[in-house]
């Protein structure tokens, strides 16, 4: 999960994009190329983040993501079909 640094005093900006992100199954090179495709946008860290619905695939694609781990919010749950996946990630998202 991503960290957030704590400012104390301060309150924390909201990314400007939240882009959230459902996978059951995907194999992980098109789990990859679409974080990257997200990451190479015209965005700041602080302006965008990403949340990865795993939802309930037969084997995690986390190792297969490490170079962008600190890129993404990833959730696993049970599987319940894509539109409890993305209603997951619409209740994370904090994105304006």
């Amino acid at each position: 999960m991503q960290a957030q640094q704590n400012r104390p005093y301060a309150i924390q900006e909201k990314p400007l994009v939240s882009f959230i992100v459902t996978a059951y199954n995907l194999p992980a090179d098109m789990l990859q190329a679409c974080i990257d495709s997200i990451l190479a946008l015209n965005l700041d860290e602080k302006e965008r983040e990403i949340i990865l619905v795993d939802d309930g695939s037969e084997t995690s694609p986390m190792e297969s993501l490490g170079s962008c781990l600190a890129d993404i919010i990833y959730v696993r749950q049970e599987n319940e079909g894509a539109s409890v996946a993305r209603n997951t990630g619409l209740r994370m998202a904090t994105g304006k």
